[in-house]
């Protein structure tokens, strides 16, 4: 009996119908799977690098502010390219499943690697804030010391000439601040 259904004409047209549809979905599904899904492969490779996780260079040296803003639009850009790539979609019997490579993966990569990001820079913030109010304070004891003598007043004048010096580099230092709290609150 098996012998006779599987020897008929009907069923081998049919059979053959069904690998052709099947065949094609799988084609399709890989297709439009390299299409999309590649596109987010350098998210996925980035985010599992470690030295990436902790936002360090190989010298671990400090990162600068405009690498740190470039970092920032990347990861911005990159979760859009996440949720326009990395979709759900059927090809018939094949069905592509997005949602977990989304869920599961990138996304936390990206929320993980953001994290780290604005640890990071709070950090930076932190021990710059630091070194600038160290200098401001260290500036400020020297001058607010009374003067009763003309040997402590020349001191006192030499240090306002310093005072006068660390102007430009304090004003510039007080910019850097202000910039790094604009991209932390961003």
């Amino acid at each position: 009996m098996k012998h006779i259904v599987m020897s008929s004409v009907s069923y081998k047209s049919t059979t053959v119908m069904i690998e052709t549809i099947l065949h094609k979905n799988f084609t399709n599904a890989m297709v439009w799977v390299t299409e999309n899904y590649e596109k987010c492969r350098k998210i996925h490779d980035f985010c599992n690098d470690q030295k990436n996780k902790e936002f360090n260079d190989k010298n671990g040296q400090p990162q600068e502010l405009e690498d740190i803003k470039l970092m920032i639009k990347k990861l911005a850009s990159w979760e859009h390219e996440v949720i326009t790539y990395v979709k759900d979609q059927d090809f018939g019997v094949v069905h592509v499943d997005g949602k977990h490579l989304k869920t599961a993966k990138l996304i936390p990569f990206l929320e993980d690697t953001k994290k780290n990001v604005k640890e990071y820079l709070e950090n930076l913030f932190n021990v710059f804030l630091d070194e600038v109010e160290a200098s401001y304070e260290k500036s400020l004891a020297v001058l607010k010391k009374p003067t009763e003598t003309l040997g402590e007043f020349t001191f006192f004048v030499e240090n306002l000439n310093q005072a006068v010096e660390n102007a430009g580099p304090l004003k510039t230092q007080k910019e850097k601040v202000e910039r790094m709290k604009e991209i932390l609150k961003k």
